[in-house]
């Protein structure tokens, strides 16, 4: 009953915040949008405690709009400004102008999630996610964040359509390790961190279900070429969505980043892996996150040659970080059945058009494709629900 009540009450939650994201009315943060922004702004922002700096001119020099509005911004500073080294460069993130945008990201929280990553959570993983020089959220999606401008720190942040090497599969897998070691079984969870929610859960959980369902029928009548089993599998996803997501809240559970992909994620100057785009950040067991990635973002090739030894390194930095209570078997078990993550998430992008630009889209497709017909993720999801456990 409890658990019905919750559910109810999150959908009603999640229902409400769709309405005010797509009201034009809705309480905004301040600056409101990225067009609001002024040198004035800036300068409260990134120079409080520096007396007479003051930020003399903007310049945009890059950005996209999507579900969310995204500038690079260049940065002109007046001579106590550039004696005190302030940033040259920033990013910001804001509320997007189109409603039904600001709509998704109140209804699913993602814009809240990104919000409080940056003020709850960034701090204890510090070595794997950007600076944050402000962060606000209100309600219906409205947002703003001002963030380390990665490319001037000598990053390469990459787009999901580039060629993943080794190098980078190894470094991400230590990443994550990192990530999860530090909230594994974490008592947070039922204080400051109660907002990380597990799977059934999340807020619109039960309206991003009829997303899913949706977006695996178009996939299955698009005439694209996908095997028996794969179709077999994506049909059963749909008809066991309640009994899966219950296999997804078995412990132990920490915190993952929820969309890890090749396209949020960036290398630091040191060979370091790091992420970005915290906005479907939840609790769930951390193998999911491993499988996402290799899924959407590992080129096939490489998958199939080395997955073993990156599910292998990954269960090592776990024990290395104290983590004793998964062992290689149980993770590679783990990893066949949450790979379907990967699919489904694919399939969501080939159904609606403009999540990711084509080239993006149609590689993590294949790859994701590849990865659950080579792991026969059907006989591993429905030896699961036989025995009502991932293990």
């Amino acid at each position: 009953m409890n658990a019905l009540l919750h559910h109810t009450a999150s959908t009603a939650t999640a229902v409400g915040e769709l309405a005010l994201g797509l009201s034009p009315w809705a309480p905004r943060p301040r600056p409101g949008s990225l067009d609001d922004i002024t040198p004035d702004t800036l300068t409260r922002l990134l120079a409080p405690a520096v007396p007479h700096a003051r930020v003399v001119s903007i310049e945009t020099v890059g950005g996209t709009a999507g579900t969310t509005d995204r500038r690079r911004l260049d940065l002109r500073w007046n001579e106590a400004g550039r004696e005190a080294a302030l940033p040259s460069f920033v990013f910001a993130k804001a509320t997007a102008r189109p409603p039904q945008n600001r709509a998704l990201g109140g209804f699913l929280r993602m814009t809240t999630n990104e919000v409080d990553f940056y003020r709850l959570v960034r701090d204890d993983v510090a070595e794997i996610a950007p600076v944050c020089f402000a962060a606000d959220s209100t309600h219906g999606g409205r947002f703003f964040l001002l963030l380390e401008d990665l490319e001037s720190a000598g990053c390469n942040v990459s787009i999901l359509s580039d060629r993943c090497d080794m190098t980078r599969l190894e470094a991400t897998m230590d990443t994550l390790a990192l990530l999860h070691t530090r909230f594994w079984d974490s008592d947070r969870f039922a204080g400051d961190l109660a907002w990380v929610a597990p799977q059934r859960r999340r807020p619109g959980f039960a309206l991003e279900t009829v997303l899913f369902r949706g977006s695996r029928r178009a996939v299955l009548r698009s005439g694209r070429e996908v095997p028996d089993r794969v179709r077999s599998l994506t049909r059963l996803l749909s008809r066991e969505t309640w009994p899966i997501a219950r296999l997804w809240e078995q412990g132990p559970l920490t915190f993952v980043h929820g969309d890890s992909h090749l396209g949020n994620s960036y290398a630091r100057p040191d060979g370091a892996a790091g992420f970005f785009d915290w906005q479907v950040v939840h609790r769930a067991h951390g193998m999911r996150d491993v499988a996402y990635f290799l899924g959407t973002s590992a080129p096939t090739e490489l998958r199939r040659a080395h997955e073993r030894d990156l599910v292998d390194r990954y269960v090592e930095r776990l024990h290395e970080g104290g983590v004793r209570d998964l062992d290689r078997d149980a993770a590679w078990e783990m990893y066949r059945v949450f790979a379907v993550d990967a699919w489904d998430a694919v399939c969501v992008t080939a159904a609606f058009s403009g999540l990711q630009s084509e080239a993006s889209m149609e590689r993590g497709f294949q790859q994701a494709l590849a990865t659950v017909d080579d792991l026969d993720s059907l006989e591993a999801v429905e030896r699961a629900l036989r025995r009502g456990a991932l293990t």
